[in-house]
Order: C-alpha cells, then structure tokens, then sequence
C-alpha cells in the first residue's frame, strides 16, 4: 500500500497495474499474517471476494497468469504467505455462496 492508500483502493490499482483490470472490492474473506523468519519480516494479508467490472487480463507486470477454478488451485505453487488462503478458498467461496 502507499501512503494514504486505503486497502480498496491499493487493491484495484494493483489489479490494475499488474494485469490491466478495473474490479470491484468486495467482502474481505480473510486476513492472515505471515513471518518470514529468514527475513525477519511480517506481512499481513487481505484476502478480498473482487469481481471484474471492465478491461481483459493481460501480462503487463506478470509473465503469465491462468483462471482456475478455486478447487484446482492446489496444482499450482503459491508463496508460504498464500498457502492457508488457497487451501481454504474452495470452502469459503461456498460458504458465502449459500
């Protein structure tokens, strides 16, 4: 986030930035904190529920990116941070389905 930058609007500039896309920011669906021991650092993590308004992904400041279905995320490899998010994601997504 930058200074004076709320979690929403650093959210959609991020988004923005990254892979071109303009979103709307939902429900927070969890936040998680991390320690990178090796690095002596703490990252704290918002997990937002973000649906796509306008604009077509595109790899601006990413090398690739794919849709998935929130069960077929534990094919791929996410950083330590992201790991109890994806695991739990399938479940929480149903939860706020219902």
């Amino acid at each position: 986030m930058e200074r004076q930058e709320s979690q929403v609007d650093a959210l959609k500039r991020e988004i923005r930035e990254e892979i071109g896309l303009e979103i709307e920011v939902g429900k927070c669906l969890r936040s998680i904190s991390h320690v990178y021991e090796d690095e002596q650092k703490k990252l704290i993590l918002h997990f937002f529920l973000c649906k796509r308004t306008s604009g077509a992904p595109m790899t601006k400041e990413v090398s690739a990116f794919q849709w998935v279905a929130p069960e077929d995320l534990s094919l791929f490899r996410f950083p330590p941070a992201d790991a109890e998010l994806v695991r739990d994601l399938p479940n929480l997504l149903k939860e706020i389905t219902q």
